[in-house]
């Protein structure tokens, strides 16, 4: 008797990939983030062109520049506790570079200055003018203390100069006297200066040659941009990171990953991660702008980490991407870019490490979102504007560095699972492919974001 066939099962239906409205929300996000960013721009630049001294310069050396400046006095306020941490990081090889910028001694100037009454009423914004000979200063807005003591003498700051003024947030300004002029002799570490308060249009009017040797002379140090502008800037950064996040999140789950020949490995896993993935996000996102929120309670240490990743463009290990772009080649400077965000900081220093250390690829890149957070916060006045292009390299290049420490961590969970159940090729082969195919993947976010850097930045000279 012959059995009858049950009917055949019914076959799955692949489930709906999500939705893409997502993507757009995250578009919309990433440009009220630019907006916001443009908001803060324009405070700063209104703040920044209401202030008196907003073209003055101030540069070192014996003889002045050029004709009509006036000369002055400067002085380092050295702390002796920090000289053993800086004899020790002037020992290690190449460490006099760092050493330099770091400046780990040297915390505030003192500059003194003969001013003419009305010059001190600019300087002051209407404040309360030091009395000469009475040892009373003005403090920048990033001084620490509103006193200072220069060879066993007590200053007082009286006054603090307008957040807005140029290269003085982290100098007290004397005026001058014979009393106070025998603290700058060049036995105590004073050096001559020359202001002149219109300087700015007269180093313009200069070639590049002659602008060149000046620079090195030239207090550069920028002010301080409003606090109301840099909420809007770093709300803005915070919007398009959000949006940037929630965009390539969707866009990366629509891509159906099992119908794919290459870079199919990758993708599998970033949909049978979701959470993980998500949580990386945030994780990675958080410490890059609680570092970022860190940096602006602690200026000074923001401007030596920003003088120290200048100087490793200018003579570090990354002076060839600083060259490319100082010779103004989009397609040299993308190149240089690319080979050293990803041929060195991914492959090298982040994908292969993790091949035999578990998370290496994590924890490689938590601190350097820190270090980066920590060194980019727009709390200069001319930085914000910037922002408003360069947030879309942020936005590129940080989501191939989550890729990164995404893959490193799956990549544990399928070695634990292989372990567990010896499944060579559901876990240890894909694994590897995965590996294979997201670094391809990689490769691509991160030639985009070179590409998009070198663009930006040379053709709007910032």
């Amino acid at each position: 008797m012959e059995l009858p066939q049950p009917p055949p099962l019914p076959t799955l239906a692949e489930p709906p990939r999500p939705r893409f409205y997502p993507f757009w929300v995250g578009v919309a996000l990433l440009a009220l983030g630019v907006m916001a960013l443009a908001v803060g721009a324009a405070m700063d630049m209104q703040a920044f062109a209401g202030n008196p001294w907003r073209d003055a310069v101030l540069v070192s050396g014996e003889q002045p520049p050029w004709e009509g400046m006036r000369p002055g006095r400067l002085r380092p306020i050295l702390h002796e506790e920090m000289r053993v941490f800086d004899e020790a990081l002037r020992a290690e090889p190449d460490g006099a570079q760092y050493a330099n910028a770091l400046q780990l001694m040297h915390y505030e100037d003192v500059l003194l200055l003969d001013l003419t009454p009305d010059e001190w009423k600019t300087l002051l914004g209407g404040g309360p003018v030091p009395q000469s000979g009475a040892f009373e200063a003005a403090a920048g807005v990033w001084c620490r203390s509103n006193s200072f003591t220069l060879d066993g003498q007590v200053f007082q700051a009286t006054s603090r100069i307008p957040r807005e003024t140029p290269f003085l947030a982290f100098t007290y300004v004397l005026p001058f006297s014979p009393d106070t002029a025998r603290f700058f002799a060049d036995e105590a570490g004073g050096e001559t200066v020359w202001l002149d308060l219109q300087g700015r249009q007269r180093l313009e009017a200069l070639s590049a040659t002659e602008q060149g040797a000046i620079e090195s002379h030239l207090a550069i140090s920028p002010a301080p941009a409003p606090s109301g502008a840099v909420r809007w800037a770093i709300s803005g950064m915070a919007l398009a990171a959000l949006g940037g996040s929630l965009a390539w999140l969707t866009l990366f789950r629509r891509i159906p990953a099992k119908r794919l020949r290459i870079w199919g490995a990758v993708f599998q896993d970033m949909q049978a991660f979701p959470r993980l993935f998500q949580g990386l996000h945030v994780m990675l996102y958080g410490v890059f702008f609680a570092s970022m929120l860190l940096a602006c309670q602690f200026p000074l240490w923001n401007c030596r980490a920003g003088a120290l990743m200048k100087s490793m463009f200018v003579k570090g290990d990354l002076a060839f991407i600083g060259q490319a772009y100082a010779a103004g080649d989009i397609v040299r400077a993308a190149v240089a870019t690319w080979l050293w965000n990803y041929g060195a900081a991914t492959l090298g220093l982040s994908l292969l490490p993790s091949l035999v250390i578990p998370c290496w690829g994590l924890l490689k890149n938590l601190a350097s979102f820190a270090v980066v957070g920590f060194a980019m916060p727009p709390i200069w006045s001319g930085s914000i504007a910037p922002m408003t292009y360069h947030i879309g390299t942020m936005v590129l290049e940080l989501e191939g560095y989550i890729l990164v420490s995404f893959m490193a961590v799956a990549y544990v969970i399928h070695g634990y699972r292989l372990i567990q159940d010896g499944h060579v090729k559901a876990h240890g082969l894909h694994a590897l492919a995965m590996m294979a195919d997201g670094a391809a993947l990689i490769g691509i976010i991160l030639a985009l974001a070179a590409v998009y850097e070198a663009v930006t930045l040379i053709l709007f000279h910032f």
